[in-house]
């Protein structure tokens, strides 16, 4: 059975071989880029909540001393500008370790 090569959806293996526009290969191409959707998309969320959480903990850390001298930094605002740092740079690096040794 012979299959005809299209340009839109000709691709290369690892073998250098090139893949036809078989059914099993469409699959396999939506299959990874539903997999890279929810690699970025669970990266970014989680360093989302991280920074929620530790902007939520700094602000209420430091609303809660109001009637009191005022104390900039205390655990619980070092600990909050640790997760906003954290939730920052977390789904860059998750992404690129994810990423290591795969061609784009």
């Amino acid at each position: 059975m012979s299959h005809v090569t299209v340009a839109c959806c000709s691709a290369t293996d690892d073998r250098n071989m090139l893949l036809t526009c078989s059914p099993q290969n469409i699959h396999r191409s939506y299959f990874i880029m539903w997999q890279k959707i929810k690699t970025y998309t669970l990266a970014h969320l989680l360093g989302l909540s991280l920074i929620a959480g530790g902007w939520y903990l700094s602000i209420m850390n430091t609303s809660a001393d109001r009637w009191q001298t005022v104390k900039y930094m205390s655990g619980a605002n070092l600990v909050g500008l640790i997760m906003i740092i954290i939730g920052a740079y977390l789904p860059e690096i998750w992404i690129s370790i994810k990423n290591r040794g795969k061609a784009s």
